[in-house]
């Protein structure tokens, strides 16, 4: 299973199983091809061949036709007549490799050579094969064809066979016959059949005889290393000398199949294919890289704009929210814990806008902890309980055995009723989310046109230590536990103290509150910050302490402090202190001018009354 999913990750599967069937269909077109092409070529060569041997019986023939023609002019063959009275055949070549007979009363007689042949003598009116077929041609005044005939050398030959009448009357006045000798294989050789062996043609010649009913084996080259002749699978061609069907049926040594082309072709093809399957498996997964954000799986701003493209070419009339989501205080997450917790918090965050918002949604990730999600719907009401869910469950992740919680704020747009445009729709959800987050975060809004009022957003640019920085008073905020470490300072808080820097300072506090507090006063800071805090009444956790600090260089200073108890998402319940110079305080207060001075200061309007 593993060895299948590494070929896919490498090779496209439908590219493979299209290329496949290209290259099969191509190596049988191949096939059909070179085998129709093949059998062309054969059939020509076999006509060519059926041709040649027409001519070279011809020859035969007239060579018989021109003996009988002699014998006719001279009332039959006289005394002594022998190769001087066949004078026009002196120059033939050929005419060396062929015998010559006569047979006057069916007795044969040699012409050429003088020597004879094993046919001399023998009776044509006889009871033989070779008696009966003379007898044929006599009867129809037909030149018959006989093979197997025994030759002088020993070899076997072909015998043409003319009957001649030296009466053409209706009384004919039969002389004899002509016998005409050919060896078979110089017959074969004339006719250039035999080259076909050397061409890589298994071929076998044969002939039907005048008048008879079955064809006779004249020549093959088959033999056992050859595969069998399926009359199917073979080339024939057909011709007729003098009433002789001659017929040669051929096909190739090898086959009709060129297996060496057929192989070239296959793996050209299956090279061809895996080629292809794998630069577009590679172009693929190049467009996945491209269009894909590669921490969170989903979709990049690129990759977002085509997949929702795509959808509304193809769904132009379906309704769809579109919805901008961030993570409310990512960069503390960042600044507290680490980039690799801020990556396992957005992992966490697709984790559940999927899981929440379903598989039909197009996530996209504009950057940061900014997301776009592209929701289509059929119930609009469900998309927003959706919305409501996914703001109002906290996402939880795991860090360093740790459980971090956070909250996500979103707006929303419709499409397509408040515009058709995706790009359009974006803004006005990030003009929604920015409203979400003006009217506290961990919450979702809907677009509407009061949002247009936001244009120029007025949201502070400052962060914690901006604020911190411009507050009246030195601000440090501490855990509410027995360690009292120390989390944040102010620049002013710092200074205050009398360090350098916020290195400086934690050295100095080693990283508490309680070594600021002066020894004798630590015990009661304490104890009145926890009554205060428990207070029936005092629901916001606010409580004031006037106790003495001690700074770096071991001055004691009187302060007044102001501080809240809060809780925090990821270091638990915080105290956030404002500390004042009491002394700086009263001597800022000792101008008779000052409100604080007037004894009616926070009386009620009936008191003052009284007092007159």
């Amino acid at each position: 299973m593993d060895k299948f999913k590494r070929f896919r990750f490498f090779f496209y599967l439908p590219i493979i199983i299209i290329g496949l069937l290209c290259t099969i269909v191509f190596d049988w077109a191949l096939y059909v091809q070179e085998e129709k092409t093949l059998q062309n070529w054969m059939q020509q060569i076999a006509d060519a061949e059926i041709l040649r041997l027409n001519r070279a019986m011809d020859r035969y023939i007239n060579i018989s036709a021109a003996i009988e023609d002699h014998l006719m002019e001279n009332r039959g063959l006289p005394p002594g007549d022998y190769m001087c009275n066949l004078y026009f055949y002196s120059m033939s070549q050929s005419l060396r490799e062929i015998e010559i007979q006569t047979a006057p009363d069916g007795q044969v007689r040699p012409i050429y050579p003088q020597s004879g042949s094993v046919l001399s003598g023998f009776n044509l009116f006889g009871e033989n094969q070779f008696a009966k077929r003379a007898a044929y041609g006599r009867a129809q005044d037909v030149v018959v064809i006989e093979s197997g005939v025994p030759m002088a050398d020993g070899t076997t030959g072909m015998a043409v066979v003319r009957p001649v009448f030296m009466d053409r009357t209706a009384d004919k006045s039969f002389w004899g016959y002509i016998v005409v000798a050919v060896d078979q294989d110089k017959l074969v050789h004339e006719a250039n059949i035999d080259r076909l062996d050397q061409m890589g043609i298994v071929y076998t010649l044969m002939r039907k005889g005048y008048g008879e009913s079955e064809y006779t084996l004249i020549d093959t080259n088959q033999n056992s290393t050859h595969r069998a002749i399926d009359a199917w699978s073979t080339i024939q061609s057909s011709g007729t000398v003098d009433g002789d069907e001659w017929r040669l049926i051929m096909h190739p040594t090898g086959g009709w199949v060129n297996f060496w082309l057929l192989f070239i072709s296959t793996w050209a093809g299956l090279i061809t294919t895996f080629i292809i399957a794998w630069l577009w498996q590679r172009n693929k997964r190049l467009r996945f890289i491209g269009e894909t954000d590669a921490l969170t799986g989903v979709f990049n701003r690129k990759g977002g704009d085509i997949a929702v493209d795509k959808y509304l070419r193809t769904n132009p009339r379906k309704s769809a929210m579109v919805i901008a989501v961030d993570v409310d205080n990512f960069k503390i997450i960042n600044d507290v814990y680490g980039h690799s917790a801020g990556d396992l918090a957005l992992k966490t965050f697709v984790r559940d806008m999927k899981r929440i918002f379903g598989a039909n949604a197009i996530i996209t990730r504009n950057g940061g902890d900014e997301f776009v999600i592209f929701c289509p719907y059929n119930n609009k009401e469900g998309v927003f309980n959706d919305m409501r869910r996914f703001t109002e469950e906290p996402h939880i992740f795991g860090f360093n055995d740790k459980e971090i919680h956070f909250t996500s704020s979103l707006g929303c747009a419709a499409y397509p009723e408040q515009g058709s445009n995706y790009g359009n729709l974006c803004i006005k959800a990030d003009f929604a989310l920015y409203g979400a987050k003006i009217d506290g975060k961990s919450g979702w809004r809907k677009f509407d046109s009061s949002l247009t009022e936001l244009r120029h957003r007025f949201q502070f640019g400052f962060n914690l230590s901006d604020m911190a920085n411009g507050m009246p008073g030195a601000m440090i905020v501490y855990k509410a536990d027995k360690s009292g470490k120390l989390l944040f300072a102010s620049h002013m808080a710092i200074d205050f103290f009398g360090c350098t820097d916020w290195d400086d300072f934690m050295k100095y506090t080693r990283t508490t509150v309680w070594k600021l507090i002066y020894t004798e006063d630590l015990q009661y800071v304490r104890s009145e910050i926890k009554r205060q805090t428990h207070l029936e009444k005092n629901k916001n956790n606010i409580h004031f302490v006037n106790h003495r600090i001690v700074t770096k260089d071991g001055r004691v200073r009187e302060v007044e402090t102001i501080g809240r108890l809060r809780h925090n998402a990821f270091y638990g319940n915080l105290h956030y202190v404002t500390l004042y110079d009491r002394e700086q305080k009263l001597e800022n207060l000792s101008s008779d001018k000052h409100p604080c001075k007037n004894k009616h200061v926070g009386m009620k309007p009936d008191e003052k009354k009284d007092d007159k």
